[in-house]
C-alpha cells in the first residue's frame, strides 16, 4: 500500500506503555472514576505544555489546551465554536476529510491554490474567507512548508480584520532535517491562531488522543459553550499518555522513531535511485513527514496506472486526487505519484518500483 501510511510492527514502546497503564490502575484509581473535566484532565494538559515549550518554543497555559478525540472532532468543535456564517479556506491540494468534516457541519470551504511558497496573502484578500485552514510546516500531500515571510502575511491578513487562522501542525516532530520550525502559534499576538495537533504520526492513530490551542478570549469562549460536556478521551488514556510524556518516554519514542524513519527513507530512496525507474520518473521530496514524491514520466492516464497497479496487488494514489475544483492545478501535479513509506517493507519496495515501471514504459 503506497497510499497510505501505517505504524510499523515493532516501533510502538508496548512494555513501557503496559507498565504505565498498571502503574495508572495503582495509583490514580480514584481519578479513573471521576467524571472527565470537559477540557480534558489537568495533568495531561500540564505535560503537554511542558513538552511544547521545550520542544517547539510555544508559551501556552494549560487552561487554553483542549482534549479531544483526534482532528475530525476538533474541527467540529471550531465550527461551533466561531458560530455560523463563516467561510473556511483551504489549502488546494490537501487532505479531503478536511473538507468533509467541514461540509459535515454545513460549513462552505473555498479551496485556495497553493504556489511554491504556499498560500498568496495579496489573493486571499481578494477573496471572502475569515477563517483559513493550513499546515505551514508540511502540507499533505505536496510536502511544502510555508516560509517565514508567507507566515508573516498570513498573520497580518489574519489581524486586519475579524478572521482566524487553524494551525493543523500534524507531522511537525517527524522532521529530518533539524527542529522543527517555530509554529505558527508563536508569531501570533493578537489571539487569531488555533493551534492544533495530535498523536496519530507520533504514536498510533488509534490512541485517538488530540488537543487544540485557543487564544484566551476564545478559550473562555469554549468553556461558556461545551462546559457541560465530558471530554471525548478516555481518563485512563489521558493519565497514561501524560505519564508516558512526563518521564521522558515519548521524547525518546520520537527519536528513536525518527532514526527509524530516516533510515527506511535512506534505504528506500537509495534503491530507487539505482532502479531503472529513477532514468524515467522524477523524485520530489521534503525534510520532513512520511512520504515522498515520483514525477512520472509516461503518456499513460493516471487511472489506467492506478489500475494496473492494484491488478498486481499494489494501492497508489496521485497527488491529483487530492485537488480541488481546479483542472489547472490538477494538470500541474499530474502523474506525482506518492510513496507513503511509512508501512513499507524494504524487501517488498523493489518489486514495487518493477511494477510502477513495467507499467510506465511506453
Amino acid at each position: 500500500d503506497l497510499s497510505s501510511n501505517s505504524v510499523p510492527k515493532g516501533q510502538f514502546p508496548f512494555s513501557v506503555w503496559s507498565h504505565l497503564m498498571r502503574g495508572i490502575i495503582t495509583d490514580y484509581s480514584l481519578e479513573l472514576l471521576n467524571p472527565i473535566p470537559y477540557n480534558g484532565i489537568p495533568k495531561l494538559r500540564e505535560a503537554i505544555a511542558r513538552y511544547l515549550f521545550s520542544e517547539r518554543g510555544m508559551s501556552v497555559s494549560p487552561e487554553c489546551i483542549f482534549i479531544g478525540s483526534g482532528s475530525e472532532y476538533l474541527y467540529t468543535r471550531i465550527t461551533k465554536l466561531l458560530g455560523p456564517g463563516r467561510v473556511f479556506g483551504i489549502e488546494n491540494p490537501c487532505y479531503p476529510k478536511i473538507t468533509r468534516v467541514y461540509g459535515m457541519n454545513n460549513v462552505r470551504c473555498v479551496p485556495v491554490d497553493l504556489g511554491d511558497d504556499g498560500i498568496d496573502a495579496c489573493a486571499l484578500r481578494k477573496t471572502d474567507i475569515d477563517v483559513l485552514h493550513i499546515s505551514p510546516s508540511h502540507n499533505f500531500p505536496t510536502g511544502l512548508t510555508m516560509s517565514a515571510k508567507t507566515r508573516h502575511d498570513i498573520i497580518a491578513w489574519a489581524n486586519s480584520a475579524d478572521r482566524y487562522i487553524v494551525e493543523d501542525d500534524f507531522d511537525s516532530e517527524l522532521r529530518f532535517g533539524g527542529r522543527p520550525l517555530p509554529p505558527l502559534q508563536t508569531l501570533d499576538t493578537q489571539g487569531k491562531v488555533i493551534y492544533i495537533n495530535t498523536f496519530s504520526k507520533t504514536i498510533s492513530p488509534s490512541l485517538r488522543i488530540g488537543y487544540m490551542i485557543l487564544p484566551v478570549p476564545l478559550a473562555k469562549r469554549y468553556e461558556e459553550l461545551f462546559s457541560f460536556n465530558a471530554c471525548t478521551v478516555p481518563s485512563f488514556e489521558q493519565y497514561t499518555l501524560s505519564e508516558f510524556i512526563e518521564k521522558g518516554y515519548f521524547e525518546r519514542h520520537i527519536s528513536r522513531t525518527k532514526k527509524y524513519y530516516e533510515l527506511l527513507r535512506k534505504s528506500l530512496l537509495e534503491e530507487y535511485r539505482l532502479h531503472g525507474l529513477s532514468k524515467r520518473s522524477k523524485l520530489i521530496e521534503a525534510d520532513a513527514g512520511l512520504h515522498f514524491i515520483l514525477k512520472l514520466k509516461t503518456r499513460k492516464g493516471e487511472k489506467q496506472i492506478k489500475d494496473e497497479l492494484a491488478a498486481k496487488g499494489i494501492k497508489a494514489a496521485f497527488i491529483s486526487e487530492y485537488c480541488h475544483a481546479s483542472p489547472a492545478l490538477s494538470d500541474s501535479y499530474r502523474h506525482n505519484l506518492l510513496i507513503n513509506y511509512s508501512g513499507i517493507n524494504p524487501d517488498d519496495f523493489g518489486k514495487a518500483l518493477d511494477s510502477i515501471c513495467e507499467i510506465t514504459e511506453e
